[in-house]
């Protein structure tokens, strides 16, 4: 369910919406107006590749964008933060 992006049906066998850990010793790197984070650095499950509605927490503050996922990057639309600690998937 995860890999097909279908957040509701997460949610619901969850309890909570689905958060992507993004561990501090993992390198994210300003590409453009994106953040760019390896997907192989990852340990968690990612939905297949598409577009998704995220909820950014850098530990400063929390904003709402939208994260692409391609075949081996994960691309995050960029605040004025490069420190990203969890990525929580909209429904």
């Amino acid at each position: 369910t995860i890999k097909n992006g279908d957040f509701i049906s997460v949610e619901k066998m969850l309890g909570y919406s689905y958060i992507v850990e993004i561990p501090e010793n993992i390198s994210i790197r300003k590409d453009s107006d994106k953040l760019v984070v390896e997907k192989r650095k990852l340990v968690q499950v990612l939905p297949d590749s598409g577009n998704y509605r995220v909820l950014v927490n850098s530990g400063e503050k929390e904003y709402k964008t939208e994260v692409e996922i391609v075949k081996d990057k994960l691309l995050i639309g960029q605040s004025d933060n490069t420190r990203v600690k969890t990525i929580l998937f909209l429904k």
